[in-house]
C-alpha cells in the first residue's frame, strides 16, 4: 500500500475549508461538490453489494474499508453526485493514513464547511455516522495492529455490519 505523504489530516481539512470558503453562493458550492464527485474513484458496480451498503444515509452509499499494514484503505461510492463529492473529500483526507491517525483525528471538515447550505439535517447526520463508522473501524485496527495476523495479508474488509457491529 502506498503511504500517504504530505499534510496531516488537520492540515488537509484546513486546505479544503479555505478552498470551499472562497466559493460564493449556495449554487456554486453545490456545483463545486458535484465536480469533485466526478473525480471519485468509486467502487465498480458489480462490487456494490448489499454488505458494502451503508445504511445511515438517505441516498445509497457503499463503503469498503480495509486495513493493510496498519493503514486504512477507503473506497466509497454513491448513486448521488453531490454525495460523491463529499466522499471524494473523505477519501482524500483518510485513505492510506495510519489507522491510529484516522482513529484519533478530529474530523470536523463538514461542520466547519457549513454544509447546511447544501445538505439538510438528515444528510448531515448520515455523513456524521459515516465518519464515525470509519473512525471506529480505524480505532479497532489501530489499537491491535501487529498483535495478530488477520487474513494472511493483514487485510480486513468491512462493509456496514460485516463485523457484527
Amino acid at each position: 500500500m502506498r503511504q500517504k505523504t504530505g499534510p496531516s489530516i488537520g492540515e488537509a481539512q484546513e486546505r479544503w475549508r479555505e478552498e470551499f470558503s472562497g466559493i460564493g453562493d449556495e449554487f456554486d458550492r453545490y456545483t463545486w461538490l458535484m465536480a469533485l464527485g466526478e473525480g471519485l474513484r468509486g467502487i465498480p458496480e458489480k462490487e456494490r453489494t448489499q454488505d458494502l451498503l451503508f445504511s445511515g444515509c438517505m441516498s445509497r452509499v457503499w463503503m469498503r474499508l480495509e486495513e493493510k499494514d496498519g493503514r486504512l484503505s477507503l473506497r466509497t461510492d454513491s448513486d448521488t453526485l453531490i454525495l460523491r463529492g463529499i466522499l471524494f473529500l473523505l477519501e482524500d483526507l483518510l485513505d492510506e493514513r495510519t489507522c491510529a491517525e484516522v482513529g484519533s483525528a478530529k474530523i470536523d471538515l463538514f461542520r466547519e464547511m457549513d454544509l447546511e447550505s447544501v445538505f439538510n439535517g438528515t444528510r448531515k447526520k448520515g455523513m456524521g455516522s459515516l465518519v464515525s463508522e470509519i473512525q471506529k473501524f480505524a480505532r479497532e485496527r489501530g489499537d491491535d495492529f501487529g498483535k495478530e495476523k488477520r487474513d494472511g495479508n493483514n487485510a480486513v474488509k468491512a462493509g456496514r455490519n460485516l463485523q457484527g457491529d
